[in-house]
């Protein structure tokens, strides 16, 4: 069974519940990754090069884009300390038909 990795805000269990449901009911091994909460989110950050961002882009960064690229981040983290050749990242917005 192929694994999927949902990332998933702590806050949005109604969310968790139904993505997590469909992906279940068409086959894959669905396993949760918490999200990072761009609400919780200081600067700076460990993880988070603010200068190298504000360089790049000409604009300070924006607390909820980073935390959705720290935690595509840690879904891929989790995926490469598992076992599985192939796995599926996606956020808690995406359906399978």
């Amino acid at each position: 069974m192929l694994p999927c990795y949902i990332i998933n805000l702590d806050r949005a269990k109604d969310r968790w519940d139904e993505v997590s449901g469909r992906f279940q009911s068409v086959g894959f091994n669905v396993i949760r990754v918490p999200a990072v909460d761009g609400r919780e989110l200081r600067f700076p950050h460990p993880d988070f090069a603010q200068r190298r961002y504000f360089w790049l882009y000409g604009r300070p960064p924006v607390g909820a884009k980073i935390a959705c690229f720290l935690s595509h981040i840690k879904a891929l983290k989790t995926f490469l300390e598992s076992d599985a050749q192939h796995a599926l990242i996606c956020e808690d917005d995406v359906f399978p038909k």
